[in-house]
């Protein structure tokens, strides 16, 4: 290999390369790791080396489609390698302030004759995998002895690099990318069995970072090829595409799409929801054609035209093509203050209101604020335009004891309507209408609980709720159930079936059947809105993070009822642990899972283990239920001086037919009724 002169003294960049006995030979370098690994602030080169005889010979691509191989570059040869011409991995160092941009070979200078030596280098990519700052390297190699994933972990005081084997199979190509948002880098692998990804868990105590591999289930035993990532659909995750046929091989890529074959791209969403098995989800349906992904060696991400969405540029066996992102149309809502939820009696609601077009515009004047009064019918009015995309929204005062709900609208110009909830007005948002809190329920669990009730189902053998001083258990390195309940005051919680100081955890821990905690029935009718906090214990050996069969996981399951326990909705289903594992605590707005706050309320926990195949093991501790208080001002006094004269019908008849602080009952006009309510307090207030 060869740099290019361009004129004059102009030095070589890169230096004439040459094989292990010092003779020039032809380079089989395959990938190539950009990144500044001595840390003098410029780039330097890792090539990985691709030994393999199969590409001998001479190779015709008819590569401009005119039926022949007769044009200039459609034939190559490429002669086989022996041991002695052998290349193996370079890196290629810049030789920085001194001459930017021209590179030397380091030899074994920062890598040990093993991390060169390559049999079948097919992937280099850069990156900082331990999180220390430096560049590392992670590299494939693949189909003979030795094949595996490892990284190059740069040193911290020395200039070499640590070697880490993360995989074996038969990986043959991958990318780099941050698949669960922990701000650690993941990899996508490749492999001649089913392809996978492996999650970054952290480093081990030498430093070296530690993975998790997960098979991607759709993925097919077969011959794949590169990998390339992006966020395709813009909802900040990075999503996968990984092509499927060899490039150096004539017979991997027949002349007409007719023949025999199985192979087909595959692109992945990346559906990240918290657990680590399944992130990567084929999107379907496809989003091109299955007979257009055939015959795929490469693919390209980038957004060609400044849109924002990334677009596609595929290399396939008939050619180039380009696919545009088509963004998605719709109605876009933000709030740039946050989504008010409570409000003083007798105080206008003013809140921001981002209304953000995609595909379209937005029609004039259906940007809206749609409001309903103890489940009456919605009123609204137009959100009024701040400039550009941004709106003010502003709701009416209310009172104490109305109910009230909202949500925001508009349409686009192809004719379609959007609103915030998506699904309103089924689903709405609530507006508390309070002057402050108070706690109406608090237990910390520490006396006796005889208004909580447990009921086991199924068969249950162990694990039946129990109202104990917790006593640890452990499983391997993973905390099963609490060696102490959840308040640094107390000593008691409910915890499922307490454990014996040194037995195993297996003996204690929920079996067979269910068990359900059920809380006191809470009479919550007229409270304008309620919040319910608790301190939870969770654990399932099949659950993430030690977990590893999601399809068996035990969730442990938290429900509200409405009508005293009839039906249930659930708050929350948690199905994954901290590390180490602790007493977590959780809060929830109980008007959000229910229609309505009635005076039949209750709270039911539950756990099983169905089918018994696991260690599970739950708590509840620290249950609080927190309302809203309310006390309403004096009415028609609206420049808060406790009299209702003069000055205060002057600013009713000022409002008079339209929606304001006057509207002092609620009905969306200031009219003869509120009129009549201001006379009938006129004086000093009570």
């Amino acid at each position: 290999m060869v740099a290019h002169r361009r004129r004059g003294d102009e030095v070589e960049r890169i230096p004439d390369l040459f094989a292990r006995n010092g003779s020039v030979a032809n380079p089989r370098f395959c990938d190539a790791a950009i990144a500044d690994y001595n840390g003098d602030g410029y780039v330097d080169i890792f090539y990985t080396d691709y030994d393999t005889p199969e590409t001998s010979g001479t190779l015709c691509y008819d590569i401009n489609g005119d039926g022949d191989t007769n044009d200039a570059g459609e034939c190559q040869q490429s002669p086989a390698e022996d041991a002695a011409l052998d290349y193996d991995n370079k890196l290629l160092l810049n030789r920085g302030a001194t001459n930017p941009g021209v590179f030397y070979d380091a030899s074994t200078v920062m890598l040990t004759s093993a991390q060169i030596t390559s049999g079948f280098g097919n992937m280099a990519v850069a990156g900082d995998f331990n999180g220390d700052g430096r560049a590392d390297i992670a590299r494939i190699n693949t189909l003979i002895t030795g094949q595996d994933v490892s990284i190059y972990v740069k040193n911290a005081s020395t200039a070499g690099f640590t070697t880490k084997s993360i995989a074996t199979g038969q990986p043959y190509h991958g990318d780099k990318a941050d698949l669960n948002g922990d701000g650690r880098l993941d990899l996508v692998i490749v492999d001649d069995g089913q392809d996978k990804y492996m999650l970054n868990n952290g480093n081990d105590a030498t430093g070296l970072p530690t993975f998790t591999s997960y098979t991607i289930a759709d993925s097919l035993p077969e011959f794949g090829n590169s990998t390339q990532v992006g966020d395709l659909d813009n909802d900040g995750r990075v999503d996968v595409i990984i092509t499927d046929v060899d490039a150096d091989l004539g017979p991997f890529c027949p002349q007409s799409t007719g023949a025999a074959h199985s192979r087909r791209t595959h692109i992945y969403r990346n559906v990240f929801a918290g657990s680590p098995s399944g992130i990567l989800d084929e999107i379907t349906p496809l989003i091109i054609p299955a007979g257009e992904l055939d015959w795929w060696t490469d693919v390209a991400v980038m957004d060609i035209n400044g849109d924002g969405w990334l677009d596609l540029v595929a290399g396939t066996c008939t050619g180039i093509f380009v696919y545009m992102n088509v963004p998605p149309v719709t109605i876009g809502f933000s709030f740039p203050d946050g989504v008010p939820a409570t409000s003083g009696p007798g105080v206008a609601t003013s809140f921001r209101v981002r209304v953000t077009p995609q595909g379209g515009t937005v029609v004039a004047g259906t940007a809206r604020i749609n409001w309903s009064v103890n489940g009456g019918a919605f009123q609204n009015a137009a959100l009024s335009s701040l400039g550009g995309d941004l709106y003010q929204a502003a709701m009416p005062a209310f009172q104490c004891g109305q109910a009230v709900r909202w949500y925001v609208s508009a349409q686009l110009s192809t004719g379609t309507g959007y609103t915030s909830p998506s699904n309103a007005p089924t689903t709405t948002n609530s507006l508390g209408i309070q002057t402050g809190s108070a706690t109406a329920y608090s237990n910390d669990m520490e006396a006796t609980a005889s208004d909580w009730s447990v009921v086991n189902q199924g068969g249950l053998t162990t694990g039946a709720w129990a109202q104990v001083v917790p006593v640890g258990a452990t499983s391997g390195t993973n905390a099963t159930a609490p060696a102490a309940d959840a308040s640094s005051a107390g000593t008691r919680a409910w915890v499922t079936q307490n454990g014996t100081s040194g037995a195993a955890a297996t003996t204690s821990d929920v079996d067979v059947g269910t068990t359900r905690l059920l809380s006191p029935v809470f009479d919550l009718s007229g409270v304008a809105s309620a919040t319910v906090s608790y301190a939870r214990w969770y654990f399932c050996s099949d659950a993430p993070p030690a977990g590893a069969t999601p399809a068996e996981v035990d969730p442990f399951v938290i429900e509200v009822s409405g009508d005293g326990g009839t039906t249930w909705t659930v708050l929350e289903s948690v199905t994954t642990y901290p590390t180490p594992n602790a007493w977590a605590r959780a809060s929830f707005s109980v008007g959000s899972a229910l229609p309505q706050l009635t005076s039949q309320v209750r709270f039911r926990f539950s756990i099983s283990d169905t089918p018994d195949n696991s260690i599970t093991e739950a708590g509840i501790d620290d249950f609080n239920l927190t309302v809203s208080t309310c006390v309403a001002p004096c009415q028609g006094d609206f420049d808060g001086n406790d009299v209702v004269n003069g000055a205060d019908l002057g600013v009713l008849l000022a409002q008079w037919g339209s929606t304001g602080s006057a509207d002092l009952n609620g009905d969306g006009t200031v009219n003869g009724a509120d009129l009549g309510t201001l006379l009938s307090k006129w004086g000093t207030c009570p």
